[in-house]
């Protein structure tokens, strides 16, 4: 009769083991995925970013608006991209893709920050915003 209560311990001690290894292993993987998959959303904007600073130069410097929105509008269909706005050196927004119009929170922001940052506008929710020069040294 001891064996049988031993055996039962054992087999106890078995089984919470391996969910607790279970358990280990699968938040380990969700941390994981989670911190490639926002590393691969920031690279891309950033690469996105990058792509219209360096599209926008000769879009600015004939002052052709119309043109730089017309590009933007294509970039903010792609999936994870929500907004996308553009300002020169004074801080005016140029173009942007908001409807009805920018949120308060962005203009309460620095636009000239090329830092990454967190930002979380109501109504839309989190985000993860880049930035990059245009222009930038010439």
């Amino acid at each position: 009769m001891k064996v049988k209560k031993l055996f039962q311990k054992t087999l106890f001690g078995v089984f919470s083991l391996f969910g607790f290894i279970g358990l280990s292993t699968s938040i380990l993987c969700v941390y994981t995925v989670d911190t490639h998959l926002s590393e691969e959303y920031v690279s891309n904007s950033q690469d996105i970013a990058k792509t219209i600073a360096d599209a926008s130069v000769d879009i600015l410097l004939n002052r052709d608006l119309s043109t730089l929105q017309s590009l933007i509008d294509q970039f903010v269909e792609i999936q994870g991209i929500r907004y996308i706005y553009v300002t020169n050196e004074a801080g005016e927004y140029l173009a942007h893709t908001f409807v009805p119009g920018i949120p308060e929170e962005i203009l309460a922001g620095d636009p000239s920050n090329t830092e990454t940052v967190d930002r979380n506008l109501p109504g839309m929710g989190d985000f993860v915003e880049v930035g990059s020069p245009i222009l930038a040294g010439v």
